[in-house]
């Protein structure tokens, strides 16, 4: 009596049928050439530029790539989000939609989606309002002459929808009333303002309307833009809403989207008609902030199409360290890679290697980036091209604050520069910025290194994880509930990362440690992307979380009567499944959700482990998972062989050998180590 309702993991059954009814091949081949070897495909990689292929397109286990080249793999949900830049959530739709899979309607998440369409549909329609008002109404001459000095053409209105609001206090509302929708819906999509003694008015008046989408093309917010200098504030962007997160969207982002994953470059600039100038004269990969400094948010969606961004900054900002808030911004949320590292015991560590470039555009004193552009194209350029790295940028900048002929100054100077300094992973380029440093600031090298030690080491101290030899469980662990069986096989690679996240799932603290997986030990999307969301938390944050969760499922358990209710056999009726981490999946797509509570069901199966057992368990499993991974490369390798000598394909038989002879020294360092005692075919000899 009060056990949790055992939940379907419907999500992923969802996900799972996907895989089987689309061909992974059939869905690459529309993007890249791949040459067929019986059941496996081979061509060149699309996430890198190469010569000679080395992307391979696997069939079985549900399908899967891998690039030897880039190390880029994944499955059919990856390589949407890859090259297209979706989010998960969108990729599912998309998949299921052209595999003709019903996705699990979640409930209260059903009727949420359904007024989120309704109030799409509202803004769609005060969008044309305004749009048919400043290409018609007589009142909009100010923003139509506004435009025209500024240098917006018909094209630019009509490609960004521009608009205008009308000098009043209800006309959009009339105009949506008009059309059913309510004064509260008109509230809760931003374009309308509640009075205090009640009744409503338009959020929106006498101002140069400029519709907000975010990266489908789908209107969810506005910017106006006052066209009297009395109005105040200059700039109004639409509240807080259910559709629109201004700290989220980038304005220009639907158009530009396509531009900065060919480019492989985005431009931030800082305002609309900055943005606005830039499409309208080919500078189709730059987008703007709405108002705000950068957030995680925004560099989420970057990151799913590029990992080079350019701040665009005049030359008063450029030297304003809250500007230089954002490039720090900006480093910390792009992804780091892991990169191996001896230490003088040959104890292998691990340095972080900032897997992105952040470079700052500085413009000439005064301007703005749509007076550069519309003077020529050919400075912009220049100007973006002439971007300096964050490092350099922000040793210019630190440097010409501090006091440089006082002793205090140089240190001041040295220090407030030192954990950028710190993150660079290549040693070449780290003792590069340490030379920079030192001349800048007029202090031996030997100085200003120890500093930037000294740093480091205070910072690994304060990442290092610690262990109790016997540590109280914080809460006392709930038997899990016995589940199903999965309809699904696993394979055995599969159920090695699904333990591998488990076991992290349930020792948060391992994340950061030296010896946490990297992403490519992941092959599915939704670990992946539970991975990602687990190392954006701090390991204090998520115990706490955790605890409280469990809490909470203690109470439940021990007054069901609190729940929805109980049915026939004493079971209480419950919307989804425990969740141990509810901060953490609340940033996560809700069709995650079962594949997190799936995960920590199995992680606390097994034993408490204490100490220096995790990490040890952690290891394990990583090695296990390496290990059978590349034996099943080397299988499928043969497999591929042996068809392409069927088939007297020369160019392919040599291409698969040299893969395979690059890859021994890998399987070589999986055997045994030689015996002391006993020969064998390693020695060069023959036993005995």
């Amino acid at each position: 009596k009060g056990h949790l309702m055992p939940t379907a993991p419907d999500s992923a059954s969802a996900i799972a049928e996907i895989k089987k009814r689309v061909s992974i091949a059939d869905l690459i081949q529309r993007t890249v050439s791949l040459k067929k070897i019986r059941n496996n495909y081979v061509g060149l990689c699309p996430f890198h530029n190469e010569k000679s292929p080395s992307f391979y397109v696997y069939s079985d286990n549900g399908g899967s790539y891998h690039c030897f080249g880039c190390k880029a793999s994944g499955d059919i949900f990856n390589f949407i989000m890859e090259t297209q830049g979706l989010a998960f959530g969108d990729t599912l739709k998309q998949l299921a939609q052209q595999a003709g899979v019903e996705l699990p309607e979640r409930g209260r998440e059903g009727v949420l989606d359904q007024r989120k369409e309704r109030l799409r549909g509202l803004l769609t329609s005060a969008e044309t309002y305004f749009h048919n008002l400043l290409l018609n109404d007589a009142q909009a001459q100010p923003a139509r002459d506004y435009l025209l000095k500024r240098g917006v053409t018909a094209a630019g209105v009509t490609t960004f929808n521009l608009g205008y609001a009308l000098d009043s206090w209800d006309a959009l509302h009339s105009y949506l009333k008009e059309r059913s929708y309510s004064a509260e819906e008109m509230r809760d999509a931003g374009v309308l303002r509640e009075r205090d003694g009640g009744g409503f008015y338009d959020y929106f008046r006498n101002r140069l309307i400029f519709p907000i989408r975010d990266g489908r093309g789908q209107t969810v917010g506005f910017g106006g833009r006052a066209l009297k200098d009395e109005d105040r504030p200059k700039y109004l962007n639409s509240p807080q809403t259910a559709l629109f997160d201004k700290g989220s969207i980038l304005y220009g982002i639907d158009l530009a989207r396509a531009s900065i994953k060919q480019q492989n470059q985005a431009v931030i600039v800082e305002g609309y008609l900055d943005a606005l100038i830039a499409q309208q004269h080919g500078q189709s990969n730059v987008v703007a902030t709405l108002g705000t400094a950068m957030t995680e948010k925004h560099i989420a969606s970057l990151k799913k199409l590029t990992r080079n961004v350019v701040l665009a900054l005049d030359a008063d900002a450029a030297g304003d360290m809250a500007a230089l808030k954002d490039a720090e911004q900006l480093r910390q949320g792009m992804d780091h890679l892991a990169i191996p590292v001896y230490n003088a015991r040959g104890l292998v560590g691990y340095e972080h290697k900032l897997d992105a470039s952040i470079r700052i555009a500085v413009l000439p004193a005064g301007e703005d980036p749509d007076q550069v552009i519309r003077r020529s194209t050919s400075e912009w350029q220049a100007t973006v091209a002439a971007a300096l790295p964050v490092v350099d940028h922000y040793i210019n900048v630190v440097a010409g604050k501090h006091d440089l002929d006082s002793p205090l100054g140089r240190k001041d100077a040295v220090y407030e520069v030192a954990p950028l300094i710190v993150s660079v992973g290549d040693a070449v380029e780290r003792e590069g910025y340490l030379e920079q440093l030192a001349r800048r600031v007029h202090a031996p090298l030997d100085s200003v290194r120890r500093s930037i030690q000294d740093v480091a080491r205070k910072q690994r101290q304060s990442q290092r994880l610690t262990y109790a030899p016997n540590p109280a469980p914080d809460y006392a662990e709930q038997p899990a509930p016995e589940q199903p069986q999965p309809v699904e096989r696993l394979s055995p690679l599969q159920r090695l990362e699904q333990a591998l996240l488990s076991l992290l799932l349930r020792y948060p603290q391992a994340v950061h440690s030296e010896g946490a997986p990297g992403f490519g030990d992941f092959s599915s999307t939704p670990l992946r992307l539970i991975y990602a969301a687990l190392l954006e938390q701090d390991a204090a944050s998520l115990l706490a979380d955790r605890k409280a969760s469990q809490s909470a499922y203690q109470n439940l358990t021990a007054q069901p009567t609190t729940s929805g209710g109980i049915d026939s056999n004493d079971t209480i009726e419950n919307d989804g499944p425990f969740l141990p981490y509810p901060q953490l999946c609340a940033g996560l797509d809700s069709n995650l959700h079962d594949e997190v509570a799936h995960l920590w069901r199995e992680g606390s199966r097994g034993p408490e482990l204490f100490g220096p057992e995790v990490e040890r368990n952690l290891r394990r499993l990583q090695q296990r998972l390496h290990e059978d991974r590349d034996r099943l490369w080397l299988k499928r390798q043969s497999q591929m062989i042996a068809e392409a000598q069927d088939a007297g394909d020369e160019e392919a038989i040599s291409g698969l050998l040299d893969d395979v002879s690059n890859r021994l020294p890998v399987f070589r360092s999986y055997a045994p180590p030689p015996s002391t005692v006993i020969r064998d075919s390693r020695d060069g000899r023959p036993p005995g």
